[in-house]
């Protein structure tokens, strides 16, 4: 996600160096069974080069773990 086109993907919006903001997306849906007992991770990563463009006035960002969230939807058998 670029922070930048957070409201589309076709217009930027300008942001502030030290200003919050708030992203939010949807994932690409894929089924999975977990055996009993294990357990689910989330991996971050930020700017795959060999996927996307590298925008080198970016600067870096901040993940607030304390204020971020995840929704799993869950389907027992």
């Amino acid at each position: 996600m670029d922070v930048r086109n957070r409201h589309s993907l076709t217009r930027p919006s300008p942001i502030k160096p030290g200003q919050a903001y708030t992203v939010d997306w949807r994932l690409h849906a894929t089924d999975y069974i977990f055996p009993e007992g294990h357990r689910i991770g989330l991996v971050l990563a930020a700017n795959d080069r060999d996927y996307i463009t590298t925008d080198t006035a970016a600067g870096s960002i901040t993940v607030a773990p304390a204020r971020s969230n995840l929704t799993l939807p869950l389907v027992w058998p």
